[in-house]
C-alpha cells in the first residue's frame, strides 16, 4: 500500500475538483482500509501477548476489511451516525475503493483480495513496489498539493455532521455490524486455504514443496551460514541464500521464490523503507486531523 499522505493526496484531488462539498468524508475514506487492518499490527507489535492469543486473526480476518465490500459496510456504519446519509456512504465509500485501487497497482508477494467475499484469492496489477526512488518525491509533490487546497478551504467548506440524538437511522446500525462482524468469522477458513497471507504456507510449508509462495513485509530476524529466517506475526520461515543477495537482521522485506524445504529459494527479494513509511504515514494521520477540524465553515 502507498503512504497516508499519497492517499489522501490522491483523493483530495479528485474529490475537489471545483466543487464546495465537505471532502473530509472522501479524506477519511482514504485512509479506512488501513486504520482498520493496521491497528491490530501496532497493538501486536506493542503487546506482543495478543499476537500470540491467534496470530491468524488479524491476517484471515481482520485483512477482510482492506476490501470494497467490507469498506462499503463500514462506511454505511458511519454514515448511519451522520446528518446525511447518502453523501457520507458515498463520500466514505469512494475515497476507500479509491485507496484500494491504487494499491492494486503495487507489488506485493502475495496480493489483496479485492473482490472479497465473492472471490477469496489475492488479487494484484503490481506494476512498482513501495519505495521505489519516485515514490517519495510523489508523496511530497501530494503534501504540497494538500496544503495547497487546505489554505484556499480552510473556514470555507460547509460542514456535514455527526447526529446521535433524535436519530432513527441508528436503528439499522444491525444491518452493517452484524455482516461487518460474522462474514470474516465465516469465510476464515476459505481464507486460509486459499493461502491469503501466505499463512497455510507458514503452517504448512510441506504442502508446498516445488510451489511459488510469497512472504510480504516480513522482518529478517536470524541471518545463518545457508540461510535467513524471516519472521512473520510470530510465525518464521527460512529464504535461501544466493548469489546477489545480502539481507541483515531487521531488514523488513518481502520475497517471491519457489518452495525447496526446507527455504524459500527466491526469484525476488525487495527491501522495503520500513521506517520512512511509517513516518509519511503518521503524518498524514496528522494532516487529516489538521483538515478535519480547520476545514469546516464557522456559521
Amino acid at each position: 500500500m502507498p503512504d497516508l499522505i499519497t492517499h489522501l493526496g490522491a483523493t483530495y484531488a479528485l474529490a475537489r475538483n471545483g466543487r464546495r462539498w465537505d471532502v473530509r468524508w472522501f479524506l477519511l475514506g482514504a485512509i479506512l482500509p488501513d486504520l482498520v487492518t493496521m491497528s491490530p499490527y501496532v497493538l501486536m507489535d506493542l503487546v506482543p501477548a495478543l499476537g500470540r492469543l491467534d496470530p491468524d486473526f488479524a491476517h484471515l480476518c481482520v485483512h477482510m476489511y482492506h476490501t470494497p465490500f467490507m469498506c462499503a459496510l463500514l462506511a454505511g456504519l458511519i454514515a448511519l451516525c451522520t446528518t446525511r446519509f447518502a453523501f457520507v456512504f458515498g463520500a466514505v465509500t469512494s475515497g476507500a475503493v479509491l485507496h484500494l485501487f491504487m494499491d492494486l497497482f503495487q507489488k506485493t508477494a502475495d496480493g489483496g483480495v479485492f473482490f472479497y467475499p465473492l472471490r477469496i484469492r489475492s488479487t494484484a496489477i503490481g506494476l512498482f513496489w513501495y519505495g521505489e526512488w519516485w515514490t517519495e518525491p510523489l508523496a511530497l509533490l501530494l503534501l504540497a498539493l494538500v496544503l495547497w487546497l487546505w489554505r484556499r478551504d480552510r473556514g470555507r467548506i460547509p460542514a456535514v455532521g455527526f447526529q446521535f440524538r433524535a436519530n432513527r437511522k441508528l436503528r439499522l446500525i444491525p444491518l452493517f455490524l452484524v455482516p461487518l462482524l460474522a462474514l470474516p468469522l465465516l469465510t476464515r477458513q476459505a481464507a486460509y486455504h486459499s493461502n491469503v497471507n501466505a499463512r497455510r504456507f507458514l503452517h504448512e510449508p510441506a504442502a508446498f514443496e516445488g510451489k511459488p509462495v510469497g512472504l510480504s513485509v516480513s522482518e529478517v530476524v536470524a541471518v545463518n551460514a545457508r540461510d535467513y529466517v524471516l519472521r512473520e506475526s510470530g510465525l518464521t520461515a527460512r529464504v535461501a541464500r544466493v548469489t546477489g543477495l545480502a539481507l541483515e537482521a531487521g531488514d523488513w522485506v518481502s520475497v517471491k521464490g519457489v518452495y525447496h524445504a526446507p527455504a524459500i529459494v527466491p526469484h525476488t527479494v525487495y527491501k522495503h523503507k520500513y521506517t520512512t513509511k511509517v513516518m509519511l504515514s503518521g503524518a498524514g494521520l496528522l494532516l487529516l486531523g489538521l483538515l478535519w477540524f480547520t476545514c469546516p465553515r464557522r456559521d
